[in-house]
């Protein structure tokens, strides 16, 4: 039994993602790449046929407020995965 306001720390780190590619503004430049991510993910086989490997993650590194929890959200939205926060 949860006591009441405990934290569920599994739950929290776990998130579904209704975010999209149309969302993210100003950053035409990585869309592309991060579309290529999105595809690998949601078609495997393209993967398997190019000899590479489904990438089991993605780290996203840069300064703060550039957009890389928004990109990451993007991603799992458009995939369809889940969006895992870490925060190191």
């Amino acid at each position: 039994m949860k006591k009441t306001g405990a934290v569920d720390k599994e739950n929290d780190l776990l998130q579904t993602s209704n975010v999209k590619f149309s969302d993210v503004k100003g950053l035409d430049e990585i869309l592309a790449d991060v579309k290529f991510i999105t595809t690998l993910i949601t078609k495997p086989d393209i993967c398997v046929s190019i000899g590479a490997k489904v990438p089991k993650g993605i780290l996203l590194c840069g300064e703060p407020g550039t957009g890389k929890t928004l990109i990451a959200k993007a991603i799992a939205g458009e995939a369809g995965v889940p969006f895992i926060y870490a925060n190191a």
